[in-house]
């Protein structure tokens, strides 16, 4: 992860490892929000079913929201990569 070395070193120079805890609870929290919003090859796994997603067509040039139609993915035939839909904003 970029930055992950020179915060860690900048934690280390506060006592008690106080600040230390601090930046790696924030440092995971990063990971994981990078885990949730990666790209995931077609080749390596597919959606879960009736779960609507955000597909990636290279050929197309865009980013859609792939649903499933009759038992199958509705997609472009050159999709590469999907996505977890991001969640809603709250409020209004």
């Amino acid at each position: 992860m970029k930055y992950t070395k020179e915060l860690y070193n900048a934690a280390r120079m506060y006592p008690n490892g106080q600040m230390e805890q601090q930046v790696n609870a924030l440092l995971d929290e990063l990971d994981r929000l990078q885990q949730a919003s990666r790209w995931i090859s077609v080749s390596e796994r597919l959606p879960e079913i009736k779960v609507p997603v955000l597909g990636y067509s290279p050929i197309a040039g865009m980013a859609f929201e792939m649903i499933m139609n009759n038992g199958k993915w509705d997609w472009f035939d050159d999709t590469t990569h999907w996505q977890p839909l991001p969640t809603p904003p709250e409020g209004e």
